[in-house]
């Protein structure tokens, strides 16, 4: 965690809005340390989850996910999320078509 951290440290754009910002570094998940409370992190969850079953690509999804962020920690984290949801869905495919 630390180390993802360090990677993120640094400011990705110029204006306040769109800056990433570590706010817990002590933080045991990665939405805390964003400071993306846990009632947030399931509501954007969720869209992530309705937004790959009606899309029919990635860049729909995204632009659904990014519509529904606040921030850039947000849009972040739902990036991260997002990949997480595919790699396991793809995961579950591949293992499917082996048995």
């Amino acid at each position: 965690m630390k180390k993802l951290i360090l990677r993120l440290k640094r400011r990705i754009f110029k204006k306040p809005k769109h800056q990433l910002v570590i706010v817990k570094k002590e933080a045991e998940s990665i939405a805390e340390s964003m400071g993306v409370d846990m009632f947030r992190f399931s509501m954007l969850e969720q869209i992530c989850i309705v937004s790959r079953h009606e899309s029919t690509s990635k860049v729909s999804c995204f632009q659904k996910i990014i519509s529904h962020c606040e921030n850039t920690n947000e849009i972040v984290l739902m990036i991260y999320l997002f990949d997480k949801i595919l790699e396991n869905y793809y995961e579950q495919v591949r293992m499917a078509h082996l048995n």
